[in-house]
């Protein structure tokens, strides 16, 4: 026990007392939590909570959605780059994130510059193989040319280093980004794409390192510094991580705003329909949410509960009224004030709650359904609406960003494993063994009771998980996802893509850091900011026995104890502790 207890303190001491990366002392941050709440009281529950939303499309989507403000006086991100492509014929300008890693190297997403309208990128010409990885995705021989990004990119691309302005807002980064002579604004030597990587053909390794033709200057760490690089040593699987990023806060258009649900309805983080029909009636609800009372207020066996254990009200549950009759119970108002809305239902026939029908218009409905439907019913086909419903802001001018969980692969797998017989989805799937899985995780505790001779009898306390609500979105391609371990930040994926925007139950898919980390380092590391590299291993030929640990190993050190948040209970915990998410509906961030 006590050569364990040894060998665990060595290894807290090597990984957490001046960590460094390259060489370099990295993870310097300054989390906002408290200062924020200063700043904006308003934010409390998405800083506690950590809200979010996400979005394959041809000019890479990328975001943040259900996400907090980062503003320079209550946050501190200075490893943060912000990057402007510009199309290769029109005034256009795509946009994607980045970590700076060390003096002279950025990591992002490779898809950022490998999209037609940007660039041509040389594709690699290995042949695919009969072979697959654990998760169906093919696997490809190495052939003898390797992808590279379009020379010309270099005189198209411009770096904007946000802890170089006075201001984090995005307004403020564009308006210094026609300054010729602004510090914040660094000049490209190189883009260098991950050698496997091929656009719309291969969506793994989307990786790319971006080299700047000056250095950058560490002397101050909390305007500009590196994050640290997980390697294979740290635990990244089920902890609290954040993204970080520009992109959309909402998934829509710019000119139409979509409108989602949130939790605590029936439908939970599903697009709301533009229009129900409910007794004899139709009712439009295109442009607002519905603000009168929830269905939920309707079902009499409900409000019998809700009179006899008033500590219903505002919780989930579920009634054994007798035995061939259940009835399911939901909060009375949503945690937001937007209203509900309807949503459609699989499987629903016409006359169930959430039947919808495709392409339908609310000017051409006919007497006959109006007698027939009933969409909404007070435990289906509806849900109580995102805060950011018909805003018409897709983007916000703040940096944004959202607290989420990764999650296991075996999990991961689970949630996508619809798409693992159709070769056309198969990008919607991670390839758990280099990529990795995130998404937010809420639980609420569900009340079961048996009502017998009027008297209600709590029988089971569940608690019930879903995802969703929270993700990276179109914008936040290459940014990064990030956790802290004892007060300094290491980066441990890559925002790659992801279906939709925080929808239920998907997932945000990104590039495994320590799976990469051999090519990263090679590439990289010129940009070391010393020869002793302190307590990166990388260049040492042996590294101790108790560093062996492999980042899925449930030993590996956490960034920090982590509980499935409950709906209403906030953890501070839940906020890492910095000292404190395609074409068609999959988005590449």
């Amino acid at each position: 026990m006590k050569i364990l207890l040894l060998v665990l303190s060595l290894y807290s001491e090597v990984l957490c007392f001046d960590y460094k990366s390259f060489g370099c002392e990295c993870g310097h941050h300054k989390n906002g939590k408290d200062g924020n709440l200063g700043c904006h009281p308003d934010q409390k529950n998405k800083i506690d909570q950590g809200f979010s939303v996400r979005s394959k499309n041809p000019l890479f989507q990328s975001r943040i959605v259900g996400g907090y403000n980062v503003e320079k006086h209550c946050f501190r991100r200075p490893s943060l780059a912000y990057i402007r492509i510009k199309h290769r014929s029109r005034d256009f300008w795509g946009e994607c994130m980045g970590s700076i890693i060390n003096k002279k190297f950025i990591i992002t997403s490779a898809h950022c510059f490998c999209n037609p309208i940007f660039g041509d990128c040389k594709e690699n010409n290995g042949e695919i193989t009969s072979d697959k990885s654990r998760s169906g995705h093919p696997k490809y021989l190495k052939g003898n040319i390797k992808s590279e990004s379009d020379p010309d990119l270099v005189n198209r691309v411009k770096i904007i280093v946000p802890g170089l302005a006075d201001s984090y807002s995005k307004d403020y980064l564009l308006g210094l980004a026609d300054l010729k002579d602004h510090n914040a604004v660094k000049k490209i030597k190189e883009i260098i794409i991950h050698p496997e990587f091929v656009f719309s053909k291969r969506e793994t390794n989307d990786v790319a390192l971006i080299e700047i033709k000056e250095e950058f200057d560490f002397s101050k760490p909390l305007d500009l510094s590196p994050i640290c690089l997980s390697e294979n040593k740290v635990q990244d699987i089920e902890i609290p991580v954040y993204v970080t990023g520009y992109g959309q806060i909402f998934e829509g258009s710019v000119d139409k705003t979509a409108c989602n649900t949130g939790f605590g309805g029936p439908s939970e983080f599903e697009p709301c329909r533009q229009f129900y029909i409910y007794e004899d009636d139709v009712y439009d609800h295109s442009a607002e949410c519905n603000k009168n009372d929830s269905p939920a207020t309707r079902d009499p066996d409900c409000q019998a509960l809700h009179v006899a254990k008033p500590e219903t009200i505002n919780n989930k549950a579920i009634v054994h009224v007798r035995k061939d009759k259940t009835v399911h119970c939901y909060p009375l108002k949503g945690i937001d004030t937007q209203g509900w809305c309807s949503t459609c239902k699989a499987g629903a026939e016409i006359g169930e709650a959430g039947y919808c029908e495709d392409n339908e218009d609310i000017d051409h409905i006919s007497v006959d359904q109006l007698s027939k439907r009933q969409d909404i019913s007070p435990s289906e086909g509806w849900g109580y609406c995102d805060d950011n419903c018909f805003s018409n802001q897709v983007f916000k001018n703040e940096l944004q960003e959202a607290a989420l969980t990764t999650i296991k692969d075996e999990e991961c797998l689970k949630l996508t494993e619809k798409y693992i017989d159709d070769p056309g989805f198969l990008y919607k799937r991670p390839d758990i063994d280099i990529e990795m899985c995130a998404a937010k995780r809420y639980s609420w505790n569900v009340l079961h009771y048996d009502l017998e001779k009027g008297e209600y009898e709590l029988i089971k306390n569940e608690t019930e998980f879903s995802y969703g609500g929270s993700d990276s979105c179109k914008g936040d391609s290459g940014g990064p996802l990030w956790m802290t371990f004892k007060e300094q930040a290491f980066l441990i994926g890559v925002t790659n893509r992801g279906t939709g925007c925080a929808r239920k139950n998907n997932v945000g898919i990104y590039a495994r850091i320590s799976e990469h980390w051999d090519w990263i380092h090679k590439v990289a590391k010129s940009g070391s900011c010393s020869n002793a590299l302190g307590t990166d291993y990388a260049d040492n030929e042996e590294e101790p026995d108790q560093m062996e640990t492999k980042n899925r190993n449930e030993n590996a050190p956490h960034g920090q104890d982590y509980q499935d948040e409950e709906i209403n209970q906030p953890d501070d915990n839940d906020l890492v502790q910095p000292s404190t998410r395609q074409p068609s509906e999959i988005q590449q961030f």
